[in-house]
C-alpha cells in the first residue's frame, strides 16, 4: 500500500493503519517498518521521482493512519473496560522501562542461547544461500559493465545490510524470529530478481529445469516440516489443562511459569516467570531477590497446584525444595498441593500444609494406614486440614504414599513433560 501510494496517495493511510495494527500485535513491527521504509525510499531513488509535496502528504497520511489504529484501539479498550498493560502506555506504546528491560533481555539471551537456534535452521536455508551466491555473481557482472539494473542491486544489498543489523541487534534469536528476519532476504532477492534471472541459461528447457530445481529445494524443508506438524505434541498439555478445569474451581490459584493458565482469569495471580525474569530476580548479585518472598506468596495466595515446565528447575534451590515438599505429581504435568510420607512404625513427622482444604490419603500400595493429627486414615479416606503445621504418625511401617487435595479424578501417570522435548 505504501509503494502504491506514490500514485494513489490515500493508500498511505491504509499502510499506516495496517502498521498500527501490526504494532498492537507485536513491537517487532518496527523492524518490518524499517524494511518497508527502505523499500519506499529505494523506489523513489530508482524512479528519480522524489516530490517534496507528495512525499510529505504520504508521510502525514501514513502517520495519521498509524495513530488512528493505535489510539483507536486504546479508546475502544477503555470503552469496554479492558485493562491495558502499562507497558503499552498510550504515549507511544514503548516506555523507557520496556526499552531497558528489552535490552537487558537481549544481553541475557546473547549470553545463553546466542545464535544456536539460527544455526539449527541453517540446513533449511540452502535455497537462500543459492540466491545469495547469485546476487554476488550478478553484482560482480554489473561491476564489469554488464547492462543490468544496478540500482535494484544496490537496494537489495541495502536490505541485506538492514537484515544483518536487525539480526545482530535483536538478541532474542529464537527460531520464530525468522518469521520477521526472513522478510529482509526475501525482499532483497525479490528486488534483485531481474538481475538474478539474467544469470540463467537462455534455453527454455534448461531455464525451466533450473527454476523447478530451485523451487523443489525451497519447498522440500517446508513439506517435511508440515509432515512433522501432523504429530500430536500437545496431548500432555491438553490433558493437563482438562484435568485442571475438571478438578479445580476458577477461583483456585495455580502456577505455571509461562502463564499457560491465563484462560483462568485470576487463576494465576503470580504472573509469568520466563528465564530472563528468573535470572534477573535470582541469578544476579545486584538484583538479588529473596526466595522466601515467592515462597510466602505461595502460602498467602494460596497456590493449590503447579503445572510442570523446564523453567521450574531454573529457580533457586530453596524454592525448588519448597515445591518438592509441598506439591506432589498427580496427573500428566500437574502437581497438586500435598505431602509425601514414608516411615517406620512409631515414627512421627511434622509437616506443613500450604493450602487449606480436604486432603485424601493415597498410599503407593497395600492400603497402609496413617494418622494425621491423631486421626487414622485408611486408603482413600479424607480429612479437612487448615493451612499451617500438622503432624503425621506411623502406627506401622508405611513404604510410601501421598496426602493430597481430594479431587474427583484419581492419580495418573505423572509427572510428564509439558513441552515437546526436542
Amino acid at each position: 500500500a505504501l509503494l502504491a501510494s506514490r500514485k494513489y496517495w490515500g493508500l498511505a493511510a491504509v499502510a499506516g493503519i495496517v502498521s498500527g495494527l501490526g504494532f498492537l500485535a507485536s513491537q517487532k513491527l518496527v523492524y518490518v517498518a524499517g524494511a518497508v521504509g527502505l523499500m519506499a525510499a529505494g523506489q523513489l531513488w530508482r524512479a528519480r521521482e522524489f516530490r517534496w509535496r507528495r512525499e510529505l502528504v504520504r508521510s502525514l497520511l501514513c502517520t495519521a493512519g498509524f495513530a488512528a489504529a493505535f489510539y483507536g484501539f486504546h479508546a475502544l479498550a477503555a470503552s469496554q473496560e479492558i485493562n491495558i498493560s502499562s507497558n503499552a502506555a498510550a504515549a507511544g506504546g514503548i516506555s523507557s522501562n520496556v526499552v531497558r528491560d528489552g535490552l537487558s533481555a537481549f544481553d541475557f539471551y546473547r549470553n545463553t542461547i546466542g545464535y544456536s537456534q539460527y544455526a539449527a535452521l541453517a540446513p533449511t536455508l540452502g535455497p537462500h544461500l543459492i540466491l545469495f551466491g547469485a546476487l554476488i555473481a550478478a553484482t560482480g557482472l554489473a561491476g564489469r559493465g554488464r547492462k543490468t539494473d544496478r540500482k535494484s542491486l544496490a537496494l537489495a544489498w541495502a536490505l541485506l545490510a538492514l537484515f544483518l543489523a536487525v539480526g545482530l541487534f535483536h538478541g532474542a534469536a529464537f527460531s520464530y524470529f525468522w518469521m520477521t528476519l526472513g522478510l529482509f532476504p526475501a525482499l532483497a532477492f525479490a528486488v534483485a530478481r531481474s538481475s538474478i534471472m539474467e544469470l540463467l541459461p537462455d534455453a527454455g528447457s534448461l531455464r525451466t529445469a533450473a527454476i523447478a530445481g530451485f523451487w523443489t529445494l525451497l519447498a522440500g524443508p517446508g513439506v517435511i516440516t508440515m509432515a512433522e506438524l501432523t504429530a500430536d505434541t500437545q496431548a500432555v498439555q491438553r490433558e493437563s489443562f482438562d484435568f485442571v478445569h475438571r478438578n479445580f474451581e476458577s477461583s483456585d490459584a495455580g502456577f505455571h511459569p509461562e502463564s499457560g493458565l491465563f484462560c483462568r482469569g485470576e487463576g494465576q495471580p503470580l504472573g509469568h516467570y520466563f528465564s530472563h525474569k528468573i535470572y534477573t530476580h535470582y541469578g544476579r548479585p545486584d538484583w538479588q531477590a529473596d526466595p522466601e518472598d515467592l515462597i510466602n506468596q505461595f502460602r498467602d495466595t494460596p497456590i493449590r497446584f503447579l503445572v510442570q515446565s523446564f523453567r521450574l528447575n531454573q529457580f533457586p534451590v530453596e524454592i525448588r525444595r519448597f515445591w518438592a515438599d509441598n506439591y506432589q505429581p498427580y496427573r500428566a504435568s500437574v502437581f497438586v498441593a500435598g505431602r509425601r510420607f514414608e516411615g517406620r512404625a512409631g515414627q512421627n513427622q511434622a509437616f506443613e500444609i500450604v493450602a487449606a482444604g480436604s486432603y485424601q490419603w493415597i498410599p503407593d500400595a497395600g492400603g497402609h494406614e496413617i494418622s494425621i493429627d491423631g486421626r487414622r486414615l485408611a486408603s482413600g479416606q479424607v480429612t479437612d486440614l487448615a493451612a499451617g503445621n500438622h503432624e503425621a504418625n506411623f502406627d506401622r511401617d508405611v513404604p510410601g504414599g501421598i496426602l493430597v487435595l481430594a479431587l474427583a479424578d484419581p492419580p495418573g501417570p505423572a509427572p510428564q513433560v509439558f513441552y515437546k522435548d526436542y
